[in-house]
């Protein structure tokens, strides 16, 4: 057991020294969301994310803590709940691949946003949605975590994005930029005991992405 939590820890840490090139949307309703590269080679100087690296993201609220467990609840199917859109340096599109071009392929039909459950029910609501969900979907609960400067180890228990080149076609050596913006509802109690969702949608991020030359 004693080893066991010891190696727990040692992820933990190498989870902090491993991440970098961090990016921040706006707020949203107090929400807002960071977003970084998990680097393979340990190298947290490197602002720039190399296109094999993995991403990771959280949410950030300032008015919550984590001890709340406030969470919003994100579509597992990425058509719904992710753009994603990458350049390079000349400002050309880059091919997705059969991976990424399902990313935001329904971002504009997320019209399932407002439901209504009966009296005292508690969560989860989404049974009750009116209009139903998407069969082609499921929700995962995102816990808020505080405000961004409070929580520095936030790495550590960050959600995952596939890899630049596991979304895109990156054939040649140089940099890229990587469009990322996500939306999700916002659970939230109306006055008449009926529970409601807001559809919040982030402003895009920007990553910088490099493909080293061999």
């Amino acid at each position: 057991m004693k080893k066991k939590l010891l190696l727990i820890i040692a992820l933990w840490v190498t989870t902090l020294h491993l991440s970098f090139a961090m990016e921040i949307s706006a707020k949203t309703n107090g929400f807002y969301l960071a977003t970084c590269g998990y680097a393979r080679s340990g190298d947290e100087t490197n602002k720039i994310i190399r296109f094999d690296d993995q991403l990771l993201w959280a949410v950030f609220n300032d008015a919550y803590t984590p001890e709340e467990q406030f969470r919003l609840e994100f579509p597992g199917n990425a058509a719904y709940s992710v753009k994603i859109e990458l350049t390079d340096s000349n400002g050309k599109e880059v091919t997705k691949t059969a991976v990424g071009h399902r990313f935001g392929a329904k971002w504009d039909k997320a019209s399932y946003v407002f439901f209504e459950s009966p009296e005292n029910v508690a969560p989860p609501y989404f049974n009750f949605m009116k209009p139903a969900p998407p069969n082609d979907t499921h929700f995962i609960p995102v816990f808020v975590l505080g405000p961004l400067k409070d929580n520095p180890e936030w790495v550590a228990g960050g959600h995952i994005l596939p890899r630049p080149n596991e979304l895109f076609q990156i054939s040649r050596p140089g940099r890229y930029t990587l469009m990322i913006q996500m939306q999700m509802l916002c659970p939230d109690a109306a006055s008449t005991n009926r529970w409601h969702a807001k559809l919040l949608q982030f402003s895009p991020m920007y990553l910088k992405i490099e493909k080293p030359d061999k």
